[in-house]
Protein backbone atom coordinates (compact mmCIF):
# COMPACT_ATOMS: atom_id res chain seq x y z
CA UNK A 1 0.00 0.00 0.00
CA UNK A 2 1.34 3.81 -0.09
CA UNK A 3 2.24 5.25 2.55
CA UNK A 4 3.04 8.74 3.01
CA UNK A 5 5.96 10.44 5.38
CA UNK A 6 6.30 14.26 5.95
CA UNK A 7 8.89 16.51 7.82
CA UNK A 8 5.98 18.15 9.47
CA UNK A 9 2.73 16.96 10.42
CA UNK A 10 0.53 17.63 7.81
CA UNK A 11 0.60 19.18 4.13
CA UNK A 12 1.49 22.98 4.55
CA UNK A 13 2.04 24.90 1.12
CA UNK A 14 5.49 25.56 0.69
CA UNK A 15 7.23 23.15 2.57
CA UNK A 16 9.01 20.12 1.62
CA UNK A 17 6.91 16.79 1.48
CA UNK A 18 7.88 13.42 1.12
CA UNK A 19 5.54 10.44 -0.44
CA UNK A 20 6.83 6.53 -0.56
CA UNK A 21 5.25 4.17 -2.03
CA UNK A 22 5.81 -0.01 -1.99
CA UNK A 23 5.74 -0.81 -5.61
CA UNK A 24 6.83 -4.55 -4.24
CA UNK A 25 6.43 -6.62 -1.11
CA UNK A 26 9.57 -7.00 0.54
CA UNK A 27 10.49 -10.78 -0.48
CA UNK A 28 9.04 -11.53 -3.24
CA UNK A 29 10.95 -11.57 -6.76
CA UNK A 30 10.31 -8.21 -8.84
CA UNK A 31 8.84 -8.79 -12.20
CA UNK A 32 9.09 -6.46 -14.81
CA UNK A 33 5.24 -4.67 -16.30
CA UNK A 34 3.41 -1.84 -16.43
CA UNK A 35 1.52 0.09 -13.69
CA UNK A 36 2.87 -1.92 -11.22
CA UNK A 37 1.24 0.82 -9.04
CA UNK A 38 -1.42 3.65 -9.59
CA UNK A 39 -2.30 6.68 -7.60
CA UNK A 40 -3.58 10.05 -7.70
CA UNK A 41 -1.66 13.30 -5.89
CA UNK A 42 -4.42 14.90 -3.30
CA UNK A 43 -2.84 18.36 -4.55
CA UNK A 44 -0.88 20.36 -6.72
CA UNK A 45 2.60 19.60 -6.39
CA UNK A 46 6.37 20.58 -7.94
CA UNK A 47 8.66 17.48 -7.71
CA UNK A 48 12.54 18.50 -6.74
CA UNK A 49 13.61 14.75 -6.74
CA UNK A 50 12.56 11.41 -6.72
CA UNK A 51 14.06 8.23 -6.38
CA UNK A 52 13.90 4.22 -5.92
CA UNK A 53 15.61 1.88 -3.35
CA UNK A 54 15.07 -2.05 -2.80
CA UNK A 55 15.99 -4.45 0.20
CA UNK A 56 17.61 -7.05 -1.76
CA UNK A 57 19.93 -5.89 -4.28
CA UNK A 58 19.74 -6.48 -8.18
CA UNK A 59 22.34 -9.15 -9.67
CA UNK A 60 23.60 -9.27 -13.17
CA UNK A 61 22.03 -6.26 -14.61
CA UNK A 62 20.36 -2.95 -13.70
CA UNK A 63 16.77 -2.43 -11.98
CA UNK A 64 15.11 0.63 -14.41
CA UNK A 65 11.37 2.35 -13.04
CA UNK A 66 9.52 4.24 -15.23
CA UNK A 67 7.01 7.18 -13.55
CA UNK A 68 4.24 8.30 -16.11
CA UNK A 69 1.88 11.12 -15.80
CA UNK A 70 -1.30 10.58 -17.03
CA UNK A 71 0.10 7.52 -19.11
CA UNK A 72 3.23 9.85 -20.38
CA UNK A 73 6.91 9.38 -18.75
CA UNK A 74 8.01 12.04 -16.53
CA UNK A 75 11.22 11.48 -17.88
CA UNK A 76 13.52 12.10 -20.74
CA UNK A 77 15.77 9.16 -21.87
CA UNK A 78 17.36 8.30 -18.74
CA UNK A 79 14.88 7.01 -16.75
CA UNK A 80 15.24 5.72 -12.68
CA UNK A 81 17.59 3.49 -12.47
CA UNK A 82 19.26 0.87 -9.49
CA UNK A 83 23.10 -0.48 -10.76
CA UNK A 84 23.77 -4.71 -9.91
CA UNK A 85 24.69 -4.85 -6.98
CA UNK A 86 23.31 -1.43 -5.35
CA UNK A 87 20.09 -1.16 -3.31
CA UNK A 88 19.36 3.01 -4.30
CA UNK A 89 19.37 4.80 -7.32
CA UNK A 90 20.96 7.62 -5.38
CA UNK A 91 24.15 5.69 -6.41
CA UNK A 92 23.26 4.77 -9.83
CA UNK A 93 25.83 5.39 -12.59
CA UNK A 94 23.32 7.39 -15.01
CA UNK A 95 21.04 10.06 -13.35
CA UNK A 96 17.58 10.42 -14.59
CA UNK A 97 16.56 13.25 -16.70
CA UNK A 98 13.36 14.60 -15.08
CA UNK A 99 11.12 15.88 -17.98
CA UNK A 100 7.66 16.88 -15.92
CA UNK A 101 7.88 18.03 -12.46
CA UNK A 102 4.98 19.78 -12.25
CA UNK A 103 1.68 17.73 -10.83
CA UNK A 104 -1.63 18.89 -10.74
CA UNK A 105 -4.23 18.05 -7.91
CA UNK A 106 -5.83 14.25 -8.52
CA UNK A 107 -3.59 13.74 -11.60
CA UNK A 108 -2.76 10.18 -12.18
CA UNK A 109 0.78 8.41 -11.55
CA UNK A 110 1.56 5.08 -12.54
CA UNK A 111 5.26 3.54 -12.13
CA UNK A 112 6.08 0.63 -14.56
CA UNK A 113 9.58 -1.79 -13.75
CA UNK A 114 10.86 -2.07 -17.51
CA UNK A 115 13.88 -4.17 -16.29
CA UNK A 116 15.12 -6.36 -13.08
CA UNK A 117 18.41 -7.66 -12.08
CA UNK A 118 19.23 -10.74 -14.33
CA UNK A 119 20.54 -12.94 -11.82
CA UNK A 120 18.97 -11.56 -8.68
CA UNK A 121 15.72 -9.91 -9.58
CA UNK A 122 15.32 -7.38 -6.54
CA UNK A 123 13.04 -6.88 -3.86
CA UNK A 124 11.29 -4.81 -1.62
CA UNK A 125 11.30 -2.00 -4.21
CA UNK A 126 10.20 1.36 -2.77
CA UNK A 127 9.18 4.96 -5.01
CA UNK A 128 9.82 7.94 -3.07
CA UNK A 129 9.42 11.31 -4.10
CA UNK A 130 10.11 14.72 -2.97
CA UNK A 131 8.90 18.34 -3.25
CA UNK A 132 6.50 21.06 -2.45
CA UNK A 133 3.12 21.21 -2.19
CA UNK A 134 2.23 23.77 -5.70
CA UNK A 135 0.46 27.26 -3.54
CA UNK A 136 -2.99 28.23 -5.27
CA UNK A 137 -2.15 31.84 -4.58
CA UNK A 138 -4.55 34.19 -6.01
CA UNK A 139 -3.53 35.55 -9.64
CA UNK A 140 -5.37 39.17 -11.02
CA UNK A 141 -5.18 40.18 -14.89
CA UNK A 142 -6.52 43.56 -15.50
CA UNK A 143 -7.48 45.06 -19.03
CA UNK A 144 -10.23 47.58 -20.38
CA UNK A 145 -12.32 47.57 -23.58
CA UNK A 146 -11.04 50.83 -24.86
CA UNK A 147 -6.72 52.48 -25.15
CA UNK A 148 -8.55 56.14 -25.90
CA UNK A 149 -12.27 57.16 -24.75
CA UNK A 150 -14.42 60.30 -25.72
CA UNK A 151 -15.88 62.22 -22.77
CA UNK A 152 -19.71 61.46 -21.83
CA UNK A 153 -18.43 57.76 -22.98
CA UNK A 154 -17.66 54.78 -20.24
CA UNK A 155 -14.84 52.59 -20.13
CA UNK A 156 -14.99 49.44 -18.85
CA UNK A 157 -12.38 47.58 -16.75
CA UNK A 158 -12.31 44.23 -16.36
CA UNK A 159 -10.63 42.22 -13.64
CA UNK A 160 -10.40 38.70 -14.57
CA UNK A 161 -9.06 36.36 -11.34
CA UNK A 162 -8.11 32.78 -9.98
CA UNK A 163 -8.59 31.19 -7.29
CA UNK A 164 -10.41 34.29 -5.40
CA UNK A 165 -14.12 33.37 -4.29
CA UNK A 166 -16.54 34.79 -5.44
CA UNK A 167 -18.37 38.12 -3.26
CA UNK A 168 -14.54 38.46 -3.16
CA UNK A 169 -13.64 42.79 -2.98
CA UNK A 170 -10.71 43.96 -4.90
CA UNK A 171 -9.35 47.78 -4.21
CA UNK A 172 -8.87 49.92 -7.61
CA UNK A 173 -7.36 53.19 -7.65
CA UNK A 174 -7.60 55.73 -10.86
CA UNK A 175 -4.80 58.50 -10.93
CA UNK A 176 -4.03 61.08 -13.38
CA UNK A 177 -7.62 63.06 -13.11
CA UNK A 178 -9.71 64.50 -10.44
CA UNK A 179 -13.39 63.30 -9.52
CA UNK A 180 -16.86 64.75 -9.12
CA UNK A 181 -17.91 67.13 -12.19
CA UNK A 182 -14.27 68.05 -13.05
CA UNK A 183 -13.04 64.62 -14.95
CA UNK A 184 -14.57 61.38 -13.90
CA UNK A 185 -17.97 60.64 -12.39
CA UNK A 186 -17.08 58.09 -10.15
CA UNK A 187 -15.05 58.76 -7.45
CA UNK A 188 -11.04 57.97 -7.40
CA UNK A 189 -11.60 54.60 -5.38
CA UNK A 190 -13.65 51.73 -5.18
CA UNK A 191 -14.09 47.80 -5.30
CA UNK A 192 -14.04 45.18 -7.74
CA UNK A 193 -16.87 42.47 -6.70
CA UNK A 194 -15.93 39.27 -7.77
CA UNK A 195 -18.23 36.99 -9.44
CA UNK A 196 -17.40 33.69 -11.04
CA UNK A 197 -13.56 35.08 -11.38
CA UNK A 198 -14.11 37.86 -12.87
CA UNK A 199 -15.54 41.43 -12.14
CA UNK A 200 -16.04 44.87 -14.28
CA UNK A 201 -16.62 48.76 -13.36
CA UNK A 202 -17.35 51.21 -15.91
CA UNK A 203 -15.47 54.83 -15.80
CA UNK A 204 -16.78 57.66 -17.65
CA UNK A 205 -15.11 60.99 -18.10
CA UNK A 206 -17.37 63.89 -17.65
CA UNK A 207 -18.76 65.90 -20.84
CA UNK A 208 -18.23 68.77 -20.53
CA UNK A 209 -17.35 72.12 -22.26
CA UNK A 210 -14.20 72.96 -20.16
CA UNK A 211 -11.12 72.55 -22.61
CA UNK A 212 -8.08 70.55 -20.29
CA UNK A 213 -6.52 69.08 -23.55
CA UNK A 214 -5.80 65.57 -23.37
CA UNK A 215 -5.60 63.72 -19.78
CA UNK A 216 -5.00 60.01 -18.97
CA UNK A 217 -6.57 58.12 -16.23
CA UNK A 218 -4.84 55.19 -14.91
CA UNK A 219 -6.40 52.21 -13.17
CA UNK A 220 -4.27 50.54 -10.23
CA UNK A 221 -5.31 47.03 -9.37
CA UNK A 222 -3.12 44.95 -6.93
CA UNK A 223 0.30 46.35 -8.66
CA UNK A 224 -1.40 46.32 -12.19
CA UNK A 225 -1.74 49.38 -14.10
CA UNK A 226 -4.23 49.87 -17.26
CA UNK A 227 -4.02 53.08 -18.81
CA UNK A 228 -6.95 54.67 -21.00
CA UNK A 229 -6.40 58.68 -22.75
CA UNK A 230 -9.81 60.65 -22.42
CA UNK A 231 -10.10 62.52 -25.15
CA UNK A 232 -11.62 65.95 -24.77
CA UNK A 233 -14.62 66.54 -27.28
CA UNK A 234 -14.79 70.15 -25.68
CA UNK A 235 -12.38 70.95 -27.93
CA UNK A 236 -14.93 71.45 -30.91
CA UNK A 237 -18.09 71.76 -29.18
CA UNK A 238 -19.35 74.86 -29.90
CA UNK A 239 -17.34 76.36 -33.63
CA UNK A 240 -20.27 78.16 -35.04
CA UNK A 241 -22.92 80.77 -34.16
CA UNK A 242 -24.78 83.20 -36.81
CA UNK A 243 -24.30 87.00 -37.14
CA UNK A 244 -27.52 89.05 -37.94
CA UNK A 245 -27.17 91.53 -39.99
CA UNK A 246 -29.54 94.68 -38.36
CA UNK A 247 -31.17 94.89 -41.85
CA UNK A 248 -33.31 92.26 -43.68
CA UNK A 249 -32.13 88.98 -41.79
CA UNK A 250 -34.01 86.65 -39.55
CA UNK A 251 -34.94 83.04 -38.75
CA UNK A 252 -38.25 81.65 -38.22
CA UNK A 253 -39.93 78.42 -37.13
CA UNK A 254 -43.60 76.25 -37.53
CA UNK A 255 -45.79 77.94 -35.16
CA UNK A 256 -45.79 76.15 -31.61
CA UNK A 257 -46.97 76.72 -28.17
CA UNK A 258 -44.95 77.49 -24.77
CA UNK A 259 -46.21 77.05 -21.35
CA UNK A 260 -43.77 78.55 -18.68
CA UNK A 261 -40.23 77.40 -18.44
CA UNK A 262 -37.37 78.93 -19.52
CA UNK A 263 -34.94 80.14 -22.60
CA UNK A 264 -31.44 80.67 -22.88
CA UNK A 265 -29.29 82.43 -25.11
CA UNK A 266 -26.02 84.21 -26.17
CA UNK A 267 -25.08 86.98 -27.81
CA UNK A 268 -22.88 89.43 -29.07
CA UNK A 269 -24.64 92.51 -30.06
CA UNK A 270 -23.40 94.90 -32.46
CA UNK A 271 -25.99 97.78 -31.85
CA UNK A 272 -28.41 98.64 -29.14
CA UNK A 273 -31.81 97.95 -31.08
CA UNK A 274 -33.92 95.00 -32.38
CA UNK A 275 -35.41 92.00 -31.16
CA UNK A 276 -33.14 88.75 -30.59
CA UNK A 277 -35.71 85.79 -30.13
CA UNK A 278 -39.11 85.32 -28.95
CA UNK A 279 -42.95 84.48 -30.09
CA UNK A 280 -44.27 88.19 -30.52
CA UNK A 281 -46.96 89.73 -31.32
CA UNK A 282 -49.37 89.45 -28.26
CA UNK A 283 -47.04 86.47 -26.48
CA UNK A 284 -43.21 87.23 -25.25
CA UNK A 285 -39.94 87.99 -26.37
CA UNK A 286 -35.89 89.48 -25.83
CA UNK A 287 -35.03 92.74 -27.63
CA UNK A 288 -32.43 95.38 -26.72
CA UNK A 289 -33.15 98.82 -25.90
CA UNK A 290 -30.10 101.22 -26.01
CA UNK A 291 -27.33 98.80 -24.74
CA UNK A 292 -29.38 96.38 -22.74
CA UNK A 293 -31.62 93.24 -23.04
CA UNK A 294 -35.29 93.53 -22.01
CA UNK A 295 -38.28 90.99 -21.86
CA UNK A 296 -41.44 91.81 -22.70
CA UNK A 297 -44.25 89.33 -21.38
CA UNK A 298 -47.65 90.94 -23.99
CA UNK A 299 -50.93 90.64 -23.35
CA UNK A 300 -53.07 93.36 -23.64
CA UNK A 301 -50.91 95.27 -21.36
CA UNK A 302 -47.44 95.31 -21.77
CA UNK A 303 -44.61 94.87 -19.24
CA UNK A 304 -41.09 94.51 -19.40
CA UNK A 305 -37.81 92.86 -17.08
CA UNK A 306 -34.91 95.16 -17.94
CA UNK A 307 -31.22 95.46 -16.52
CA UNK A 308 -29.94 98.51 -17.18
CA UNK A 309 -26.64 97.65 -15.64
CA UNK A 310 -24.86 94.94 -18.10
CA UNK A 311 -24.14 96.83 -21.04
CA UNK A 312 -24.44 93.81 -23.99
CA UNK A 313 -22.96 95.99 -27.08
CA UNK A 314 -19.52 96.03 -25.05
CA UNK A 315 -18.34 93.83 -28.00
CA UNK A 316 -18.37 90.74 -25.98
CA UNK A 317 -20.80 87.57 -25.52
CA UNK A 318 -23.16 87.45 -23.18
CA UNK A 319 -25.15 84.86 -21.63
CA UNK A 320 -28.95 85.73 -21.02
CA UNK A 321 -31.63 83.43 -19.42
CA UNK A 322 -35.19 84.14 -18.71
CA UNK A 323 -36.86 81.80 -16.26
CA UNK A 324 -41.00 81.88 -15.47
CA UNK A 325 -43.47 79.64 -13.35
CA UNK A 326 -47.04 80.29 -13.15
CA UNK A 327 -49.84 78.32 -11.55
CA UNK A 328 -51.61 78.71 -15.33
CA UNK A 329 -54.11 81.32 -14.74
CA UNK A 330 -51.61 84.93 -14.28
CA UNK A 331 -51.31 84.55 -11.07
CA UNK A 332 -49.03 83.95 -8.76
CA UNK A 333 -46.26 84.34 -11.37
CA UNK A 334 -42.47 84.13 -10.70
CA UNK A 335 -40.40 85.64 -13.88
CA UNK A 336 -36.51 86.11 -13.71
CA UNK A 337 -33.76 87.69 -16.03
CA UNK A 338 -30.89 86.51 -15.85
CA UNK A 339 -27.77 88.00 -17.80
CA UNK A 340 -24.20 86.07 -17.08
CA UNK A 341 -25.10 83.78 -14.61
CA UNK A 342 -26.55 86.43 -12.37
CA UNK A 343 -30.53 86.95 -11.48
CA UNK A 344 -30.61 90.81 -12.46
CA UNK A 345 -34.22 91.50 -12.35
CA UNK A 346 -37.31 89.41 -10.39
CA UNK A 347 -40.92 89.45 -10.69
CA UNK A 348 -43.22 87.74 -8.22
CA UNK A 349 -47.01 87.37 -7.02
CA UNK A 350 -48.78 88.73 -9.93
CA UNK A 351 -46.68 91.55 -10.11
CA UNK A 352 -46.09 90.50 -13.84
CA UNK A 353 -48.61 90.66 -16.56
CA UNK A 354 -48.03 87.00 -17.56
CA UNK A 355 -45.53 84.84 -18.32
CA UNK A 356 -45.08 82.00 -21.29
CA UNK A 357 -48.01 82.27 -22.91
CA UNK A 358 -49.89 79.34 -24.76
CA UNK A 359 -50.82 81.19 -28.24
CA UNK A 360 -49.38 79.03 -31.29
CA UNK A 361 -46.74 81.28 -32.83
CA UNK A 362 -43.82 80.60 -34.87
CA UNK A 363 -40.82 81.85 -32.71
CA UNK A 364 -38.73 84.18 -34.40
CA UNK A 365 -34.83 84.80 -34.03
CA UNK A 366 -33.72 87.86 -35.35
CA UNK A 367 -36.52 90.30 -36.19
CA UNK A 368 -40.23 91.53 -34.95
CA UNK A 369 -43.33 89.77 -36.94
CA UNK A 370 -44.08 92.69 -38.61
CA UNK A 371 -40.44 93.31 -40.29
CA UNK A 372 -39.33 95.21 -37.86
CA UNK A 373 -36.59 95.76 -35.25
CA UNK A 374 -34.08 94.04 -37.09
CA UNK A 375 -30.98 92.83 -34.65
CA UNK A 376 -27.46 93.64 -35.49
CA UNK A 377 -25.20 91.04 -33.94
CA UNK A 378 -24.18 87.40 -33.22
CA UNK A 379 -26.37 84.47 -31.52
CA UNK A 380 -25.71 81.59 -29.98
CA UNK A 381 -27.15 78.45 -28.65
CA UNK A 382 -30.77 79.11 -28.10
CA UNK A 383 -32.89 76.83 -25.69
CA UNK A 384 -36.09 76.31 -24.24
CA UNK A 385 -37.25 74.15 -21.28
CA UNK A 386 -39.96 73.08 -19.87
CA UNK A 387 -39.38 73.39 -16.47
CA UNK A 388 -38.22 76.14 -14.72
CA UNK A 389 -34.40 76.56 -14.29
CA UNK A 390 -32.60 76.87 -10.80
CA UNK A 391 -29.92 79.73 -10.14
CA UNK A 392 -27.47 77.24 -9.86
CA UNK A 393 -28.18 75.46 -13.15
CA UNK A 394 -28.07 79.01 -14.24
CA UNK A 395 -24.73 79.54 -13.10
CA UNK A 396 -23.89 76.03 -14.39
CA UNK A 397 -25.08 77.30 -17.95
CA UNK A 398 -22.73 80.21 -17.64
CA UNK A 399 -19.97 78.00 -16.73
CA UNK A 400 -18.06 81.18 -16.45
CA UNK A 401 -18.46 82.29 -20.61
CA UNK A 402 -18.41 79.01 -22.16
CA UNK A 403 -21.22 77.08 -23.37
CA UNK A 404 -22.26 73.61 -21.88
CA UNK A 405 -24.07 70.70 -23.59
CA UNK A 406 -27.53 71.00 -22.53
CA UNK A 407 -28.14 66.89 -23.43
CA UNK A 408 -26.46 65.92 -20.48
CA UNK A 409 -26.02 66.64 -17.20
CA UNK A 410 -23.68 68.26 -15.37
CA UNK A 411 -22.38 69.48 -12.05
CA UNK A 412 -25.26 71.51 -11.02
CA UNK A 413 -27.28 71.17 -14.50
CA UNK A 414 -29.97 68.84 -14.03
CA UNK A 415 -32.53 69.88 -16.12
CA UNK A 416 -31.19 67.84 -19.76
CA UNK A 417 -34.64 65.66 -19.84
CA UNK A 418 -36.10 68.87 -19.58
CA UNK A 419 -35.09 70.03 -22.94
CA UNK A 420 -37.59 71.25 -25.41
CA UNK A 421 -35.69 72.56 -27.76
CA UNK A 422 -32.25 73.57 -28.82
CA UNK A 423 -30.50 75.28 -31.84
CA UNK A 424 -27.08 75.33 -32.27
CA UNK A 425 -26.55 78.37 -34.23
CA UNK A 426 -24.28 76.70 -37.23
CA UNK A 427 -22.86 73.53 -34.94
CA UNK A 428 -23.92 70.32 -37.39
CA UNK A 429 -26.17 73.04 -39.22
CA UNK A 430 -26.29 73.04 -43.12
CA UNK A 431 -27.42 76.66 -44.81
CA UNK A 432 -30.26 77.34 -44.39
CA UNK A 433 -31.37 74.84 -41.97
CA UNK A 434 -31.16 75.27 -38.72
CA UNK A 435 -31.77 72.16 -36.43
CA UNK A 436 -33.26 71.61 -33.76
CA UNK A 437 -31.21 69.19 -31.37
CA UNK A 438 -33.28 68.20 -28.72
CA UNK A 439 -33.97 64.49 -28.37
CA UNK A 440 -36.50 64.54 -25.74
CA UNK A 441 -39.11 62.33 -27.87
CA UNK A 442 -41.92 64.29 -25.95
CA UNK A 443 -41.54 67.43 -27.94
CA UNK A 444 -41.58 67.95 -31.78
CA UNK A 445 -38.28 69.42 -33.35
CA UNK A 446 -38.51 73.01 -34.82
CA UNK A 447 -36.20 73.56 -37.04
CA UNK A 448 -35.55 76.83 -37.72
CA UNK A 449 -35.56 78.78 -41.71
CA UNK A 450 -32.74 81.07 -42.18
CA UNK A 451 -34.28 84.11 -44.19
CA UNK A 452 -32.64 86.70 -46.26
CA UNK A 453 -29.10 85.22 -45.39
CA UNK A 454 -26.29 83.23 -46.70
CA UNK A 455 -24.17 80.64 -45.76
CA UNK A 456 -21.14 83.05 -44.96
CA UNK A 457 -23.59 84.32 -41.77
CA UNK A 458 -23.01 81.05 -40.21
CA UNK A 459 -19.28 81.98 -38.48
CA UNK A 460 -16.44 80.93 -36.13
CA UNK A 461 -16.80 83.63 -33.84
CA UNK A 462 -18.67 82.16 -30.31
CA UNK A 463 -18.39 82.68 -27.02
Amino acid sequence: MPRFYSDISGAVAGVKQTFMLDIGDETTDLTTGTAKKTFRFPYDFNIDDIRVNVNTAPVGSTIIVDVNLGGTSIFNAAKLSIDASEETSKTAAAAYSLKTSAIDSDDEITVDIDQIGSGTAGKGLKLIIVGTERTSEPTYTLSCNVTDVDEGSAAVFTLNTKNVADTTTVPWVISGVASGTTDITEGLTGNFTVSSGTATQSITPVADTTTEGGETMVMTVKGQTVSVDINDTSLDFNTKSIDFDGSNDYMITSATTHVDGSCSFWIKADAGNGLVFGKNDTTWYFYLQGNYVKWRQQLGTSSDLTDDNINVTDGSWHHVVGTATTNGSGEDNTVTLYIDGIARKTHSTGEFNNTWTAFSKPLQFGRYIHGILYYNGGLDEVALWSNCLTADEVVALYNSGSPINLLADSGNYESASSLKHWWRMGDGDTYDVIEDNATNDSYSRLDATMTNMASGDIETDVP
